[in-house]
């Protein structure tokens, strides 16, 4: 189970001193700043994303209060072994879900929780994939603090 954060992405991090960062002009295709990165204000690409982890189904790679980044795809680009981020359509007022592949099928592809016994029982297609996951923040990290 994911909740929401505010979308924001990475071009390449730039950081500045917090007492500067408002008169820091931002380039081209940055729309805001997040100050997510270890205390650090910091701009990112807007085609990334990152959502807060609530749940263990992932662990141990992800769990509760963590946050992956996260960014579009198409489920052609998917392989075996990434961990997407998905809404099932059959359940649209349940939370997002970030799972990881673990076998093709038709129209689609298989997922499970790292730390779940067996596979979802849903196929997820590209109706319902939002993105595939690309990294994350830790809860335990140094300087580690809240949006």
């Amino acid at each position: 189970m994911l909740i929401p954060s505010a979308a924001v992405a990475h071009s390449s991090i730039k950081v500045a001193p917090l007492e500067n960062f408002e008169n820091v002009e931002l380039p081209p295709g940055i729309a805001n700043w997040s100050s997510i990165f270890r205390g650090y204000p910091a701009f990112l690409d807007n085609r990334i994303g990152y959502i807060l982890i609530n749940g263990a189904s992932m662990a141990p790679a992800y769990t509760t209060n963590d946050e992956i980044l996260w960014t579009a795809s198409n489920i052609e680009n998917i392989k075996i072994g990434d961990i997407i981020l998905f809404q099932l359509v059959s359940e649209p007022d349940q939370p997002l879900v970030a799972h990881r592949v673990i076998a093709y099928r038709t129209g689609g592809v298989l997922t499970q929780g790292d730390n779940n016994d067996a596979s979802d029982m849903w196929t997820i297609g590209e109706n319902e994939l939002i993105g595939i996951v690309m990294g994350a923040l830790f809860k335990s990290s140094p300087g580690w603090h809240y949006p």
